[in-house]
C-alpha cells in the first residue's frame, strides 16, 4: 500500500492565465531500497503505476527521473516520475519512510526531535539549525494534520502525548 500527497504546481509564472498551465503533482510513497536504488541508478525497476491515481485512467506514462539528496549518500539518487496523458497529472516516486523535501528518514527526524523534548538538547551530531528547521515543520505538520491548536497544550506535550500513546502514529505520516 502507498499513500499519495497531492498539490498543484503553476508552469507560468508571468502568465496572466495560471489556471490552464496548472497541473497535478502527485508524491507516490513507495518501499525501496536506497542502496540498491544508488548502485543501479536510472536502471533502477521501477514499478509504473497501472493507474493514474488523480483520474483512475491507464494512460500512464514515463515521464524522466528527478535528483533527490538522502542522508548517508554523497551524490543525488534517481527518483522514477510518471505522467498521466489524460489529465495531465506528474507522478513522482518518493521512497517510503521520508518526507516530501527532507533528505533524512521520519525515524532519524523523530528520534533526535524526542530527544530534544525530554532533554533540551539536540543530540550532538545533529546541528542546532536542522534540528529547529525539523522542529518547526514537524509541529506545523502535527497542526494540520490532526488539528492541533494551542489551546492551553504545548506542541511539545501535544507532540510526547503522540508518541507515548500511539506508536503508529509515525508510520502514519509517510
Amino acid at each position: 500500500m502507498y499513500r499519495v500527497c497531492l498539490f498543484n504546481q503553476s508552469k507560468a509564472e508571468g502568465f496572466a492565465d495560471h489556471s490552464a498551465l496548472e497541473t497535478l503533482t502527485m508524491i507516490i510513497f513507495v518501499r525501496v531500497c536506497l542502496k540498491e536504488l544508488s548502485v543501479q541508478g536510472k536502471n533502477y525497476n521501477w514499478i509504473k503505476p497501472d493507474v493514474c491515481p488523480s483520474c483512475n485512467s491507464q494512460n500512464v506514462w514515463g515521464h524522466g527521473f528527478r535528483p533527490a539528496y538522502f542522508t548517508g549518500f554523497l551524490l543525488f539518487l534517481w527518483l522514477k516520475r510518471f505522467r498521466c496523458n489524460t489529465c495531465k497529472a506528474v507522478i513522482t516516486f518518493r521512497p517510503h519512510g521520508y518526507f516530501s523535501r527532507f533528505q533524512s528518514s521520519i525515524e532519524d527526524i523523530a528520534a533526535a526531535i524526542f530527544v530534544k523534548l525530554g532533554t533540551s538538547k539536540w543530540p550532538q551530531f545533529l546541528p542546532r539549525q536542522r534540528g529547529g528547521q525539523w522542529l518547526r515543520r514537524f509541529t506545523e505538520f502535527i497542526r494540520i494534520q490532526y488539528g492541533v491548536d494551542n489551546g492551553g497544550v504545548s506542541i511539545s506535550d501535544r507532540l510526547m502525548k503522540l508518541h507515548t500513546s500511539d506508536c503508529k502514529f509515525l508510520s502514519e505520516i509517510a
